[in-house]
């Protein structure tokens, strides 16, 4: 049986012809689970500085919402440099600052004893860096 005659193509199509593929999409990747806060054993909790931000005006409240939810594990509460800081010593699980409803930021305050920022970088400063990062 003769080929039925083939059909004259435009330039553009002949230029831009689609390619099907014949395999199998990928299976699709199961979806990420966020990380899920220990609690930590209280030989792993040690006493460390923070500092939280909230809003200014707030501070007294803050300070009210701290004594009582931390006060036996919380130590010397000072206001910070600029209106809405405040830092503190705390003994717990760093976890549990995140609950706090005036806070808006907390941060761990490391001090690190070097003459300019690209010290950071050397093996001692860098790793005691990268452990804090993997404990938050």
């Amino acid at each position: 049986m003769p080929r039925p005659p083939r059909r004259p193509q435009s330039q553009n199509q002949a230029k831009h012809r689609t390619v099907v593929s014949r395999r199998p999409a990928p299976p699709p990747e199961p979806p990420v689970k966020p990380p899920v806060s220990k609690p930590l054993e209280p030989s792993a909790l040690q006493e460390s500085i923070y500092e939280v931000e909230v809003s200014e005006g707030l501070e007294r409240i803050a300070f009210s919402e701290l004594r009582r939810r931390f006060d036996e594990r919380i130590e010397r509460i000072e206001t910070g440099d600029r209106p809405g800081e405040m830092r503190f010593s705390y003994v717990g699980n760093p976890f549990q600052l995140l609950k706090l409803q005036t806070v808006q930021a907390a941060y761990v305050v490391l001090h690190f004893p070097v003459p300019r920022p690209k010290a950071l970088l050397g093996h001692q400063h860098f790793t005691a860096l990268t452990k804090q990062i993997a404990a938050v």
